[in-house]
């Protein structure tokens, strides 16, 4: 049960990455068409606070991309690195982390029959 846990909250991070990752490009995008619209426009004092203003906006659209996209990658290496299940030797008691051992690398135990 704890392992359906943790994937769990691992998949429901890997949604609020993805979430953080699109509102990222909303960011950008919004910023990038403040710039173009900046320098479009004509008046010289409201130009440069809608270049500047989209400046700031695309530089943390693309800091969220970046950093989101990082994050959900790890998560889902995370995820998907999750081991299915410990096995444990019947004559020693000590955990085996690999599932394809014939013998119980301790104490030479048959594992297979």
């Amino acid at each position: 049960m704890i392992k359906q846990a943790k994937s769990a909250d691992l998949q429901e991070a890997v949604k609020k990455a993805k979430r953080g990752k699109v509102s990222g490009w909303i960011e950008f995008i919004f910023g990038s068409v403040l710039i173009s619209i900046g320098f479009n426009f004509f008046v010289a004092s409201i130009s440069y606070w809608l270049i500047f203003g989209g400046l700031v906006l695309a530089i943390f659209g693309l800091y969220s991309i970046t950093t989101n996209v990082r994050k959900e990658s790890l998560l889902m290496k995370d995820l998907r690195s999750t081991p299915k299940r410990a096995l444990i030797c019947p004559s020693c008691g000590r955990k085996i982390l690999q599932e394809n051992f014939d013998y119980c690398p301790f104490c030479g135990h048959a594992l297979k029959s």
